[in-house]
């Protein structure tokens, strides 16, 4: 009874934070941060992608399983990244939502699908920093539509849906 008691009221806390998170990143406002990418599809290697600074196009390493360099970013809180389409015009092929407090950001890539061999990534931008995650902390992220829950020790339950 004490576990469910402990799971009922994560998920409470939970879903407060997802509700204040979400209305926190309603409409358009400036964001400055610095930012890595990092992918569990290695097919992103293969893609040459690139974000806008000053309408210039800035050439991204999106790796699997580890970070890429550090970039700069000052703009819309909507990054968009891109390949060359026809012609030289930008070919969307993802976005990512930055929260207007998220200075040093990780934005994970996963490819949402595949039309005529050009796919598309979903993204995700959480924080990245040492003071909010210190070495030996660990992060848990669902990308799938079905809840998950993690057992951690004996007695502790998170719950993770969409």
């Amino acid at each position: 009874m004490k576990t469910i008691n402990k799971t009922l009221s994560s998920l409470i806390i939970l879903s407060s934070l997802l509700l204040q998170s979400a209305n926190g990143q309603a409409g358009h406002h400036q964001v400055n941060i610095e930012f890595t990418c990092i992918s569990l599809d290695a097919s992103i290697r293969k893609e040459k992608l690139y974000y806008l600074k000053n309408n210039r196009p800035i050439n991204i390493r999106v790796n699997n399983l580890f970070h890429s360099p550090v970039y700069k970013y000052s703009g819309l809180n909507t990054l968009s990244f891109y390949t060359k389409g026809e012609n030289g015009k930008h070919l969307l092929k993802g976005k990512a939502n930055i929260d207007q407090n998220l200075k040093n950001a990780c934005v994970f890539f996963y490819q949402e699908s595949s039309e005529n061999n050009s796919p598309k990534y979903k993204t995700i931008a959480f924080e990245n920093s040492a003071e909010k995650y210190p070495a030996g902390s660990y992060r848990f992220y669902n990308l799938t539509k079905e809840t998950v829950a993690i057992k951690i020790g004996e007695e502790s339950i998170i719950a993770l849906f969409v």
